[in-house]
């Protein structure tokens, strides 16, 4: 084989592996740990509750990146619900945890995340109880060094009495 296809071939080998290594290292990034709980509280009122645990240093944005209507920024937390005929969701998620809003150089605005615990509620109406509540978070996390995509967190809930 002549030098340029070695070269070209030795390039293309490194190129893959850089791949392979970051994929492999974001996959083993998993700052972000969630869970989802259905709570009965009596027969009018059921709430779906969405609870992550943040690793210190880390923090994940809120469905409302900034008090500014019109601020591009960060991907902000996204609570999505399949659609069902035997539930309806009752107003939107709401974010039960302690907010911090910080002044961000990268995007020169003031940005609303949660460090260490997020607690995020949502009313349901269950019209029947013979199905699941099915949906997905997906959400942006973030250190002092970088910003992570994790894949959304997709869950099923079975409706109880």
């Amino acid at each position: 084989m002549n030098k340029v296809v070695l070269k070209r071939l030795g390039f293309i080998f490194c190129i893959l592996a850089g791949i392979v290594n970051s994929s492999y290292a974001q996959e083993e990034i998993n700052p972000v740990v969630w869970s989802v709980e259905i709570i009965n509280e009596n027969t009018d009122s059921t709430r779906i509750v969405a609870h992550a645990n943040i690793e210190d240093g880390w923090h994940v944005y809120s469905q409302v990146i900034s008090d500014d209507p019109e601020a591009m920024g960060p991907m902000p937390l996204e609570f999505v619900f399949a659609p069902s005929d035997n539930y309806k969701l009752i107003g939107k998620p709401i974010e039960k945890s302690k907010m911090i809003t910080h002044f961000d150089k990268a995007f020169e605005i003031d940005l609303n995340y949660y460090e260490n615990e997020l607690l995020v509620h949502q009313s349901i109406e269950i019209l029947s109880k013979t199905d699941f509540v099915k949906g997905s978070l997906s959400y942006m996390a973030c250190d002092d060094e970088k910003c992570i995509f994790p894949p959304e967190f997709i869950f099923e809930i079975k409706i109880t009495e």
